[in-house]
């Protein structure tokens, strides 16, 4: 009542003087603030930022009513990274922060690069003092993930788990992203919505045009520290995904890994309980788009089909998946396990949204089978007679990774190593080598990506 009566006096005062007209705008805005202020108190409704209703509190403090802010990990990483260019010695000790939340089953899930080339892990726990060794349990590069343990059970008493949402967050959703961002030590809580869904490289190196997994762009902001901390449902107070990847080059924009990406991590870890995730399925091929009408002829000759599927496989790599099923150079592969694929390469998801067809490779296990529908020109491939007849195959893949010519995990296939001959230096070479050299010993993603770690004094 003071404050309105306040305004009022101040609104009647200032109206009959220059400059009163402006005045009267700025006391429209403070009565109504003033009159939401008093709903508010009085526990009516209100219109929210989301065009929905609030009884009792604003969207955020409703959130944290249910959000397991307990289950939250704060990370301090001292790592060492190898000098790869130097097998004999190791780059400078690096200490950094990141963030991490527990699973139940005495597992905490952050990123690979949270913990990567670590040589000592401390972790806390949120508003609990203290700060307990951690160890990693394995390590996905390919996918940005790692699962990590404590061995003092006093660290898991009275630990809350958080509950993960199988169903992949829709556009729109509204999300809260907790962490401890540019070195804080309490939880930061941001909020957006989801942008997009879309097939990424999570490792950020550009390795393989089929090394992609779902990923989730969203428009809250995500800061150096922020890696590895829980992105929740607004509706479900369940986690949606990971907080893993932000852009240099532009603003508003953020990165997590969805749930389906880290239970495909977490089943494949209780299986092989091998500390290094071992990769993804590849039918290692390389394709070609068939929206060129003179190509779609080319293709199929005489018989083109009615529909818009199909795509052009243009080579199978020696020894992969693919290649033991019998799929050559020049068929055109229509479907994965019923599914159509379109002459832009991409599949239905959710019914109105399309992703590319490597979505139905890599969201298996190793070892899962599934079957190709393919047509083959039985008249010698696209290069043969334009009236040659079609004949559909299907094929059944047994996913398993492609061969690759380079070791590319370090510690996995790769270890540094050299020799000397004749005053000579040789490196064995790989693609973290390689990677490496590019990059300059900077770690940078390609794209303007970059992964969200926050190193202490940089």
């Amino acid at each position: 009542g003071w404050l309105e009566a306040r305004v009022m006096s101040s609104g009647a005062h200032n109206a009959a003087k220059p400059g009163g007209q402006k005045f009267k705008h700025s006391l429209k805005t403070v009565g109504r603030t003033v009159m939401a202020a008093q709903r508010f108190a009085e526990g009516a409704s209100f219109d929210n930022d989301d065009g929905g209703t609030s009884a009792h509190a604003s969207n955020m403090h409703r959130s944290e009513a249910s959000v397991p802010f307990g289950a939250l990990i704060h990370f301090m990483t001292f790592s060492t990274e190898p000098e790869l260019s130097k097998p004999w010695q190791m780059k400078k000790p690096q200490v950094s922060t990141g963030t991490g939340f527990y699973i139940g089953n005495k597992r905490i899930l952050t990123n690979s690069h949270v913990i990567r080339h670590s040589t000592s892990l401390r972790v806390e726990r949120h508003g609990q003092p203290g700060n307990f060794p951690a160890r990693v349990l394995c390590e996905g590069v390919m996918c940005d993930l790692a699962l990590v343990t404590v061995d003092d059970d006093e660290f898991f008493e009275d630990l809350p788990a958080v509950r993960l949402q199988e169903d992949v967050p829709e556009l729109d959703d509204t999300v809260i992203c907790l962490g401890y961002p540019l070195g804080a030590t309490s939880i930061t809580v941001t909020r957006g919505v989801v942008s997009n869904v879309h097939m990424k490289d999570l490792s950020l190196r550009g390795w393989n045009d089929e090394n992609l997994l779902l990923a989730v762009q969203i428009d809250a902001a995500i800061n150096p520290g922020n890696s590895g901390g829980p992105v929740f449902s607004y509706k479900t107070a369940a986690v949606v995904g990971v907080a893993f990847a932000g852009r240099v080059d532009v603003q508003g924009i953020g990165f997590i890994i969805p749930v389906p990406v880290i239970q495909l991590f977490v089943k494949t870890f209780e299986v092989t309980k091998h500390p290094i995730f071992a990769g993804l399925p590849m039918l290692g091929i390389a394709t070609q788009d068939l929206v060129n009408p003179s190509l779609r002829r080319l293709c199929f000759g005489a018989t083109t089909p009615p529909s818009r599927d199909g795509i052009l496989v243009t080579e199978v790599h020696k020894d992969s998946c693919a290649d033991r099923a019998g799929l050559m150079p020049g068929d055109v592969l229509v479907c994965i396990d019923e599914t159509p694929i379109s002459e832009k390469g991409d599949v239905p998801f959710r019914g109105h949204e399309r992703l590319d067809w490597v979505y139905l490779v890599t969201r298996k296990p190793l070892g899962s089978k599934i079957t190709l529908d393919v047509l083959r020109r039985i008249d010698g491939g696209v290069a043969g007679n334009k009236n040659g007849t079609l004949e559909a195959r299907r094929l059944h893949v047994t996913l398993a990774p492609t061969p690759s010519l380079l070791p590319s995990i370090l510690g996995l296939d790769y270890t540094p190593g050299w020799v000397v001959i004749g005053g000579l230096l040789f490196l064995r070479v790989g693609q973290p080598l390689l990677d490496q050299i590019i990059s300059g010993g900077r770690g940078a993603g390609v794209g303007g990506f970059t992964h969200i770690t926050s190193l202490m004094g940089a």
